[in-house]
């Protein structure tokens, strides 16, 4: 079994990154092409509720969050994340990642790919007993990410503040259904991502992918957003990405929707999301509306 080094439990903290990523395949937005705070109304709820759409990152552009955002959170009976992160490093979903059944990446990968790919985790600080062990997809996904302390990310310290309040928090999903979407990949796709991931890695393309991010969430252009699925830099091949983009937002949204329900009906929750799963037809404001819900943006 893998060795949970000091690097690599940040690593496994940092999961929600994994939907970060513009998985989005260019589609139209459905009309919901701007704002990241949305007040949800329900007929028996005495309270709105919020949903509000993060960027999993440490930027301090990102965590100086507007008036309207800082008063539904303070505002809020409970608290809604896409994990428990309290949860997560005892989440046997985790070790997933890694190959436990005598199998080693080495022997997955030709020598020149296996090379490249321990220059990558060595440049990350992930040992080699750990990356010999992991999976092709996980890998991928580890060098398509900013080194950035996970404990810092704007979903991690909204949990952190939201935990200090006393007040009712839980996960949407569990790291098991998370993980469970890129483990299921064959090999060769889970291949093909770790090759582009590489060339994004090496050519110093990550951090400005993630830097035009930034810009587009604080701009909250959720059109913009979407649109950037060619700059995926984990991204599968054609013949793959379809069902890869229906599984990574249009089921898992449809889920999100589904476990919120109860809390909204109440009222007075917060529930905080990646931004990408707001907008297009199947994204979560047109799935709550459909359900009954009056959704107004709020910021």
């Amino acid at each position: 079994m893998p060795a949970t080094s000091d690097r690599l439990r940040p690593l496994l903290i940092l999961l929600p990154a994994l939907f970060l990523l513009p998985w989005n395949a260019a589609v139209a937005t459905d009309g919901v092409d701007r704002g990241l705070l949305w007040q949800v109304e329900h007929d028996g709820a005495d309270q709105p509720s919020h949903v509000f759409g993060t960027i999993h990152s440490t930027d301090e552009r990102v965590h100086d969050l507007p008036a309207e955002v800082e008063a539904a959170f303070a505002d809020a009976r409970s608290y809604h994340f896409e994990l428990d992160f309290s949860q997560m490093l005892e989440d046997g979903g985790l070790m997933r990642m890694f190959y436990l059944d005598g199998r080693r990446l080495p022997n997955k990968l030709d020598e020149g790919l296996w090379e490249r790919t321990r220059e990558a985790a060595r440049a990350a600080g992930v040992p080699e007993q750990n990356l010999t062990l992991m999976k092709p997809w996980a890998v991928a996904i580890m060098v398509s990410v900013p080194q950035e302390d996970p404990t810092q990310v704007l979903d991690y310290q909204l949990y952190e503040r939201a935990s200090a309040k006393g007040r009712p928090v839980a996960g949407l999903e569990t790291v098991d259904e998370q993980i469970g979407i890129f483990d299921d990949l064959a090999l060769e796709t889970q291949i093909e991502m770790l090759e582009r991931a590489l060339e994004y890695f090496e050519d110093g393309r990550v951090d400005l992918v993630f830097e035009r991010m930034i810009e587009l969430y604080l701009d909250r252009d959720l059109a913009g957003l979407a649109n950037m699925a060619e700059e995926n830099p984990a991204l599968p091949g054609p013949d793959d990405q379809e069902a890869l983009m229906r599984r990574l937002v249009d089921e898992r949204n449809r889920i999100l929707v589904t476990r919120m329900e109860s809390a909204l009906q109440e009222g007075g929750a917060f529930v905080a999301v990646g931004a990408l799963h707001l907008p297009g037809e199947n994204g979560i404001v047109r799935l709550l509306e459909a359900r009954g819900y009056t959704v107004t943006s709020v910021y």
